[in-house]
């Protein structure tokens, strides 16, 4: 069985922890689109994003504190479908920094 090097180069880098880390945040970012405006409304979406993910937390910015009080509500929904989209639970808890 031969591998290409694009396959070779894929798995050799997803093996690095420290790449498997940035590959995870970035993973977070782009979900966050879809699962945000599945759990809410999209005028509310609209007004959260995702600013970073470090030792399973995951930092949100919320534009004010009713956002950031709303997402506080559904941040076990949040975080379940995350993790169920990253196949483990990675992301341990949720920070909004409202600004």
């Amino acid at each position: 069985m031969f591998f290409s090097l694009k396959e070779i180069l894929v798995k050799k880098l997803e093996s690095n922890p420290r790449i498997q880390k940035g590959l995870q945040e970035v993973k977070i970012k782009e979900f966050w689109q879809k699962i945000s405006k599945k759990v809410f409304k999209e005028k509310t979406a609209n007004l959260l994003e995702p600013l970073s993910f470090k030792n399973g937390i995951l930092v949100v910015r919320a534009l004010n504190h009713f956002v950031a009080q709303e997402a506080k509500i559904k941040e076990e929904e949040i975080k379940k479908e995350i993790n169920d989209f990253l196949g483990k639970a990675i992301v341990k808890k949720i920070i909004y920094k409202i600004g």
